[in-house]
């Protein structure tokens, strides 16, 4: 994606989708651990979890290998006891518990912040169960995001639609590989306040060089 070439490239980035909660790898990692927690004989659930503790752990996804049930991986990254353990918990006392485990979790990070926040939310409100909030995550894990304070350096990634009406000095619009000039074939609507054209709020022509030559230069 662009931002992920951006941030390869050391440029900061700000966009609505990097800053939701999910897009963390180390809280798609617990979030797989839960899953994984709360249903151990599904193999999507076990190849998840496999798969979040290689990007985290290595810093890359890892290969093919995490979705092959031979390699028994899970067991290696949560042992059975702990994961008993783990299921005898809350799912905040879980999520904070499984934070502690594993050192790749202990750097602050306000992703892992945010989601311990939305977790004790979850449980203050609805239930405590793990398989309770997986399914309540469900409908809500695009919803939820981080509160950051705006990076004046930052590129901002967003749709032409919403970036409408925000005047930035700067636009970078990425793919515009079409023509800028308009098709001969094409129609513009051009004023003028010249007789007798000016009896006319609007008119149609047709895109041309010979615009040139007309009350409608500048238009063109």
């Amino acid at each position: 994606t662009i931002a992920e070439f951006l941030q390869k490239h050391d440029i900061s980035v700000v966009s609505a989708e990097s800053l939701l909660l999910i897009s963390d790898p180390k809280v798609r990692f617990l979030l797989a651990l839960l899953a994984y927690i709360n249903q151990e004989d599904d193999p999507i659930a076990a190849a998840a979890l496999r798969y979040y503790y290689g990007q985290i752990h290595e810093g890359h996804p890892p290969d093919h290998g995490v979705f092959t049930t031979s390699s028994h991986l899970e067991d290696k990254v949560v042992p059975p006891e702990i994961r008993e353990k783990l299921r005898q918990k809350s799912v905040y006392e879980c999520v904070e518990q499984a934070i502690a485990l594993f050192p790749d979790l202990q750097t602050p990070n306000a992703y892992l912040t945010g989601i311990l926040n939305v977790v004790l939310e979850f449980t203050a409100s609805v239930d405590a169960s793990i398989g309770g909030f997986l399914e309540w995550w469900g409908d809500e894990q695009h919803k939820r995001s981080i509160h950051a304070t705006p990076n004046p350096h930052a590129v901002q990634i967003m749709t032409i639609h919403k970036s409408k009406g925000l005047e930035f000095p700067i636009v970078i619009l990425p793919f515009a590989d079409w023509a800028m000039a308009p098709s001969s074939r094409g129609i513009m609507w051009v004023q003028s306040d010249q007789a007798p054209y000016d009896q006319f709020p609007f008119l149609p022509v047709h895109p041309s060089t010979k615009l040139e030559n007309s009350f409608f230069r500048d238009q063109y």
